[in-house]
């Protein structure tokens, strides 16, 4: 049985946000301490959220095809709506699902060139972050996106196309070595007939292949719905699912003893993903210290992470889509069907300086590789962050204080000292204050020193 959490206290609640959200701000560590872990989890991480409204009217538009300049205008309008919801979502765990979903189940911008259908996806996802994941795959089947991305508008009876039938099995329920090729021959089958007219996905009768199909043992004319509930009546779905989402949340190493009790309570409550996550971030094994600053940002962690903890606003939304380009995390511009890897991936000898850079431009408003226009339009206010720490006029707390804010990874006493000195930049720290000529030069230089550790990749 999994044993539940003992403490909630401030570090357990840093770690919560770092894997439910995109960053988190000082307001939101003392919102969570004000509740009982209880009451956190259920009514505020895992609480319903009011549907944004959308990025554009353009989302109820009818397909063009033809202006692929004027969808990708779209498509960057999306992707700006997109960070500006992870930016400012509330407590709530709803942002990073949706974004997990979508990585999940895979669909790209570049095969889709309509921002629309992947509008009716995000909202889609939206609906269903903790809601059902069996109903969310039969509405992932024939949802718009998908049926272009994984060439479901090319499956009818006369000319199958197996590449829904496939994935849907070995990459989003089941995993390899639990089905056969047969299987994936009478899924495509049962998948076949769909249409796309204007913003809806319709099923044609006539190329819909209505013979009798064997699918994992069973025998029947099945459709599509058919197919997912028996892809789920299989031990391995729950199993495949929960260990997908533990290396996603927990621990890039899954523990396969708690795997298999994650997928029990899947299991038991009907695949409900609202239980699953209830039970998952009140367990004692998801504050286990080996799992806390365990797992590598993701760029958009870094980037939004960032914006949140120096309370910065009014951002350029461009330099960020340019810099997750970089750094190999655009929106709708995942590699491959497989999806973003993550962990270790996000990190090689091209992407870590590139982080840096990003890093120092937010905290000076230049782009250091930039030499015609470095400009990127906004940057920390630093004095003004440094003011909101009571600890802001005396140096050495004042390091402390942002370090256990900042930083969940532990750092050494000579880490912390070296810090210290990059703030006084030569300066007795009982002469310092923020109100002290070049202050701002000097917290500049500091929070640079302190956002290019190694442990600041952490969460």
């Amino acid at each position: 049985m999994l044993k539940k959490v003992n403490e909630w206290n401030e570090a357990n609640v840093k770690h919560l946000l770092s894997r439910t959200m995109f960053g988190y701000k000082r307001e939101d560590v003392e919102f969570a301490l004000s509740l009982s872990l209880d009451d956190f989890v259920d009514n505020y991480l895992l609480g319903s959220q009011p549907t944004p409204p959308p990025p554009g009217a353009w989302v109820t538009e009818m397909p063009d095809w033809d202006h692929p300049h004027e969808n990708f205008l779209k498509y960057v309008e999306f992707a700006i709506w997109s960070y500006e919801l992870m930016r400012t979502q509330p407590t709530s765990f709803s942002e990073k699902m949706v974004h997990f979903l979508s990585n999940h189940f895979v669909t790209e911008g570049l095969k889709i060139k309509i921002p629309q259908y992947q509008y009716i996806q995000n909202a889609l996802f939206r609906e269903y972050a903790f809601g059902n994941f069996k109903e969310l795959t039969k509405k992932v089947t024939i949802d718009p996106a998908m049926l272009v991305y994984l060439d479901g508008i090319l499956n009818n009876k006369n000319v199958p196309n197996e590449n829904y039938a496939r994935e849907v099995m070995e990459l989003f329920t089941l995993g390899i070595g639990n089905y056969s090729e047969m299987d994936v021959r009478n899924a495509a089958k049962a998948f076949s007939g769909w249409e796309l007219n204007g913003l809806t996905a319709t099923l044609n009768n006539d190329l819909f292949d209505d013979g009798t199909k064997t699918f994992l043992g069973k025998t029947g004319n099945f459709n599509y719905s058919d197919i997912i509930d028996i892809i789920f009546e299989q031990e391995a779905a729950a199993e495949f699912i929960c260990r997908k989402l533990y290396k996603e949340f927990i621990y890039y190493i899954p523990n396969e003893t708690i795997v298999n009790e994650f997928a029990n309570i899947f299991r038991n409550n009907n695949y409900e993903l609202k239980p699953l996550f209830s039970a998952m971030f009140k367990s004692e094994h998801f504050y286990n210290e080996k799992i806390k600053a365990a797992k590598i940002k993701s760029p958009h962690n870094l980037m939004i992470g960032m914006f949140k903890q120096f309370n910065v606003e009014n951002i350029n939304y461009n330099y960020v889509i340019k810099m997750s380009d970089k750094l190999q995390q655009r929106l709708f511009s995942e590699p491959d069907v497989r999806g973003w890897q993550g962990q270790r991936k996000w990190i090689s000898t091209t992407t870590l300086p590139l982080r840096n850079n990003f890093t120092e431009s937010i905290l000076t408003g230049v782009n250091p590789l930039e030499e015609e226009n470095p400009l990127i339009g906004f940057k920390v206010n630093v004095l003004e962050f440094a003011r909101t720490f009571n600890s802001s006029e005396n140096a050495e707390q004042f390091v402390s204080d942002i370090v256990n804010f900042m930083l969940l990874y532990p750092i050494s006493q000579n880490t912390k000292d070296r810090l210290l000195q990059v703030l006084l930049d030569g300066s007795a720290k009982e002469d310092w204050s923020t109100y002290n000529r070049g202050a701002e030069t000097k917290l500049t230089k500091f929070f640079k020193a302190l956002t290019n550790l190694p442990e600041y990749q952490l969460s």
